[in-house]
């Protein structure tokens, strides 16, 4: 096996890496297609949190209630 880090590291130039947006700690895919090495980050959706994840959380009994958040400031409409 082959360690991730030193891998990419030895294979590709910096400049390879930044044109590519790989960051350090990025989840890699690696494929072999038409005798072709593709490397490319694996992006999960911004933030470190899923909103089906989040959405699973919601009690099924919650109900959403109106918030009084006070008298409009500045040139704010309601």
């Amino acid at each position: 096996m082959v360690h991730g880090t030193f891998f990419i590291r030895n294979l590709l130039s910096i400049e390879v890496i930044a044109v590519a947006n790989i960051l350090v700690g990025d989840e890699l895919g690696i494929i072999t297609p038409k005798d072709q090495l593709v490397i490319k980050p694996i992006r999960k959706i911004h933030g470190k949190y899923d909103l089906q994840d989040l959405i699973a959380l919601i009690p099924s009994c919650y109900q959403v209630q109106e918030e009084n958040w006070g008298v409009p400031l500045g040139r704010e409409v309601w």
